[in-house]
């Protein structure tokens, strides 16, 4: 029996080759050790953002902020894009987490809500009042998908409106309708195959006029890493304080590896890789999909029928338990880059 660990969790997950060489490199080179107050980081962190832009089709008058976590985004957009007032679109458990944390910085709170494992109608009504609209493109805690033409609609129906898109366990895979969106933001250790660590936060030039409006009607938008810090610092091509500079570069070398294999080859790889693994078990009886309409490429979300789990736990196969009340009669299986989901675990397509 092979005795290594393959982790297809959904995040922290299996550490890419990409990532590893180059954590390798970043070791080895002393490139961990170097000052982000120095020539060595803005060239790195110029080449990251660069790859980034590329790979994702950021516009260029977006800034490219890092954070600690994506978890640290849901704060950072409350602080510099809401005022009084935001509206939340609530599937699962971390859609629900960015509207409680509205709440618990002081502002008010409202939400279209749906039962886990369902998507939106499309017809749901955002107050008037509500200066921001939260979307999750990729719920992990469900394994439900948003479509970008609901992202676009929601958009359209409300254009004075901010728009703030959670892509953790998505990007770079979603294609996001930029011309439509305000914020998005990702952490590192799902799709881009790296260790937990680092945040990018993307924000478009309205959402920073936002900021300053919110700075004087508040009085603060935060500290150190307010967009007002942000942006000043971003303007040298450097952070407010010393960010995760090792996570930095090997982001910027996993986008680029990304780039040479193609973004749209990835897309259909991975579209392709859900699919069959979606047939295989459920035709086997071995895992029924908990969600039925937008289903998720990325977080395979389904119900346990034959304790699918364990069942690969005894092959060094690790893949996630469900999330929360369903964490032991559901399991979660991560579809990210790199990962040969169909070889590891045999799952064939008839």
């Amino acid at each position: 029996m092979n005795n290594k660990l393959s982790y297809l969790t959904p995040g922290p997950t299996q550490i890419n080759t990409v990532a590893q060489q180059a954590y390798t490199e970043a070791l080895s080179s002393g490139i961990a050790s170097i000052s982000h107050r120095g020539e060595k980081f803005q060239k790195i962190n110029l080449a990251t953002k660069k790859a980034l832009r590329e790979l994702m089709s950021i516009p260029n008058e977006y800034r490219i902020f890092w954070l600690s976590s994506g978890t640290e985004a849901w704060e950072r957009i409350i602080e510099n894009g809401v005022t009084e007032f935001s509206h939340h679109f609530v599937n699962g458990a971390f859609s629900e987490r960015f509207y409680k944390i509205s709440l618990e910085l002081s502002r008010k709170a409202s939400k279209s809500e749906v039962a886990w494992f369902e998507t939106f109608s499309g017809n749901e009504v955002v107050p008037e009042k509500a200066e921001l609209i939260a979307l999750t493109h990729n719920e992990t805690s469900t394994g439900v998908m948003l479509d970008k033409s609901f992202i676009s609609a929601v958009a359209a129906r409300y254009p004075d409106k901010l728009i703030a898109v959670d892509m953790v366990s998505s990007a770079p895979y979603a294609d996001l309708p930029w011309q439509n969106i305000d914020y998005a933001f990702f952490s590192v250790q799902k799709f881009f195959g790296m260790p937990a660590g680092l945040g990018a936060l993307i924000v478009s030039p309205r959402a920073l006029e936002k900021s300053k409006e919110v700075q004087k009607k508040k009085g603060s938008t935060g500290s150190y890493h307010s967009f007002n810090s942000l942006v000043s610092f971003d303007d040298k091509n450097e952070t407010p304080a010393t960010p995760n500079v090792t996570a930095i570069y090997v982001l910027g070398k996993v986008s680029q590896a990304m780039l040479e294999n193609g973004i749209e080859q990835i897309r259909k790889e991975t579209d392709e890789n859900a699919a069959k693994v979606y047939a295989y078990l459920e035709k086997n009886n071995l895992a029924k999909p908990a969600v039925i309409k937008n289903r998720s490429a990325t977080v395979l979300c389904l119900e346990d029928l034959s304790n699918l789990r364990a069942t690969l736990e005894a092959s060094n196969i690790i893949i996630g338990s469900g999330y929360g009340a369903y964490s032991k009669s559901h399991v979660r299986i991560a579809n990210f880059w790199q990962m040969n989901i169909l070889k590891c675990c045999d799952f064939r397509s008839n």
